[in-house]
């Protein structure tokens, strides 16, 4: 059964919205009904609303045929209309409606049409809500990560910092001025300032576009730029031959714990450097993502399974598995974790539903200048890059490369469309993916380490 049209919950309640035609909201004042329904049961709720909204439809019916003058009480008269109607709208008499407005009057300017959205939202509501009241309201319309929750409530916290607590309606658009400068003479980054700026856009926005609680998004239109002074690179050679002379790749001592993944800090990082996949996709996989079909072993990065998400729908692919990796021994990794009876291909690994790759990359940070690579870059991401720029070299056309890395192909419709990239190219541009380092076999049974009150235990 759909839901009834302006139906939703407010602070566990339901409440009914009803939109006012256009023609009649100068005559009501305002330009919707609102009405709390008394009750947290839906199914009562929509019983309610119905009858609610029937008898507001009936009202709006009425109010533009009538051609009499309205009573001293401003109450549409019944008297012309038919009996069925007049039972509709009977228990509507306590709704006022405004004179109609003469043809000769001028339209209301918009101080005035402010003026009165400003009046009729006071009625409705007992006080203009703040943020943080507004935060509220925007979370229950929909399920959001708490990740998300949690950067718009940091960026409410932030602009009250700067502003003090006002009602919305109060914030003008030379405070979004003054909010934008305040920010960017922080201590923090540009695309965070941005970040923080936007949130609160957005609940301007929702003030304005879905509540009408405002006359307008006052900060319409105003940014923060981003700076893009430093950027991301690929790994050098010499970085590399730093990185895989360690002994978690030359011996397979792998580290011990949930934020590494025991197994899956020795196999990730190969695995991104031969396919130049993302590490969420990487830290999400099944067990069953690596399998062998028509005689070609292929890694799947895909939505499918429980908790695993990603980009966009170009992201989800199969990816031919390197020589390099089939060397080392990923086939026979990813069976002897089927053989455990394990779903995800690193077990140990702790589950981050919303961000899955963040353990492992806040882990392999800390790793990487441990042994030395201190700069900002290259980071986990420049693998990335890195495959990339492999692939480029080797002359590997565009489509190709964007159907390993999981990119939405650019360009002209012959590009996008009648390009097509089979099972061969996608393996000749994963072969075309070489590296000035020579990492010995040294993978023989899955470790899944994890550490326990201070001691290591083998699972």
């Amino acid at each position: 059964m759909a839901t009834l049209t302006g139906l939703h919950q407010r602070a566990g309640i339901y409440h009914l919205r009803v939109l006012i035609p256009t023609s009649l909201q100068t005559r009501f004042g305002r330009s919707c009904f609102r009405k709390s329904l008394g009750t947290s049961n839906k199914s009562e709720a929509e019983l309610l609303g119905t009858i609610e909204r029937a008898r507001l439809l009936a009202l709006f019916a009425a109010a533009k045929k009538t051609q009499e003058p309205l009573s001293s009480e401003g109450h549409v008269p019944l008297s012309n209309l038919s009996e069925q109607a007049q039972r509709v709208l009977e228990p509507l008499q306590g709704i006022s409606v405004p004179p109609p407005v003469a043809p000769t009057t001028p339209p209301a300017t918009a101080p005035q049409q402010a003026a009165l959205h400003s009046q009729a939202s006071s009625a409705l509501f007992a006080e203009i809500p703040t943020l943080k009241d507004l935060y509220k309201l925007w979370q229950r319309t929909k399920q959001r990560a708490k990740s998300s929750e949690k950067a718009c409530l940091l960026a409410i916290d932030t602009c009250e910092k700067a502003l003090g607590r006002l009602p919305i309606n109060q914030l003008t658009r030379a405070h979004g001025d003054a909010f934008r400068s305040w920010l960017q003479e922080q201590p923090i980054s540009s695309k965070t300032a941005r970040d923080r700026f936007t949130w609160i856009k957005s609940l301007l926005g929702y003030a304005f576009r879905e509540l009408e609680l405002i006359p307008r998004q006052p900060w319409e239109g105003m940014e923060i730029q981003v700076s893009k002074t430093q950027t991301r690179r690929a790994w050098k050679d010499e970085e590399l031959q730093q990185l895989f002379r360690q002994p978690l790749f030359t011996q397979y001592d792998t580290p011990k714990g949930k934020k590494s993944g025991s197994d899956a800090a020795y196999w990730i990082p190969i695995i991104a450097l031969y396919t130049g996949a993302r590490i969420g996709e990487l830290a999400q996989l099944k067990a069953n993502d690596i399998n062998v079909i028509d005689g070609v072993a292929l890694l799947h990065i895909t939505d499918a399974g429980e908790g695993q998400r990603v980009k966009s729908s170009a992201s989800v692919r199969s990816i031919p598995i390197h020589s390099e990796l089939i060397r080392l021994g990923l086939l026979e990794y990813a069976q002897a974790i089927r053989d455990t009876g394990h779903t995800r291909l690193w077990p140990i690994l702790r589950e981050d539903t919303e961000r899955p790759g963040l353990n492992l990359s806040n882990w392999f940070g800390d790793y990487r200048r441990s042994i030395g690579l201190t700069e900002r870059y290259p980071d986990f991401h420049s693998f990335r890059h890195l495959a990339r720029t492999r692939m480029a070299r080797a002359k590997i056309s565009e489509k190709a490369m964007d159907s390993i890395t999981g990119h939405e192909t650019q360009g002209s419709i012959g590009k996008t469309v009648y390009q097509n990239v089979d099972m061969t190219d996608r393996i000749e541009a994963i072969e075309a993916i070489a590296h000035p380092i020579a990492l010995p076999r040294v993978y023989t049974i899955p470790k899944m380490e994890t550490a326990k009150r201070g001691r290591h235990k083998l699972i």
